[in-house]
């Protein structure tokens, strides 16, 4: 296999894990998909931390680890809706009828994958330093024997080695 076929292949890869982790953490993707999605991304069985699931990410008034990522920063929500509404118009995506508010974690890794294949390189950039990477190292809030430390380790080096790779 020649190096641009291989880095093609890398960048697909790497668009769809990112594509993955976005449904991974979207209340709208049902346990069983989301069981399949955790075993495609090498995370393991689960079934395993599925009732624990939804009461970090989900339920709750302040779950240990918060989606909406303006809170999880402490950051004014409407300059960070109006920041994603403004990058989703150049990507030319239409928000209209998206059932998630436009700050949620699995949005942005979706823009994210978006970016990376339209060859965005600073779109890229500002996502991942501005949003994700503190976003998925805010762990402080979960025992440090949870699953979810590991979940969110290995989301931090997946955001990491977006870093570098191949526009898809």
């Amino acid at each position: 296999m020649n190096a641009s076929v291989s880095n093609a292949v890398a960048a697909d890869e790497l668009v769809l894990d990112l594509l993955l982790w976005s449904r991974f953490f979207s209340p709208l993707v049902d346990d069983g998909d989301r069981g399949q999605i955790f075993t495609a991304l090498g995370l393991g069985d689960f079934s395993t931390v599925a009732d624990d699931y939804w009461g970090t990410f989900h339920v709750g008034l302040q779950t240990p680890v918060c989606l909406l990522l303006h809170a999880a920063q402490n950051l004014d929500g409407g300059d960070m809706r109006e920041d994603m509404v403004r990058l989703m118009e150049h990507l030319q995506l239409d928000w209209a009828d998206a059932p998630l508010p436009p700050d949620h974690a699995a949005v942005v890794l979706e823009l994210l994958a978006i970016a990376h294949r339209d060859e965005e390189p600073v779109l890229q950039r500002e996502l991942r330093s501005r949003w994700l990477q503190p976003w998925a190292a805010q762990t402080g809030n979960l025992p440090e024997d949870s699953p979810w430390q590991m979940v969110m380790k290995r989301l931090a080096e997946d955001l990491a080695n977006t870093a570098g790779a191949p526009a898809a």
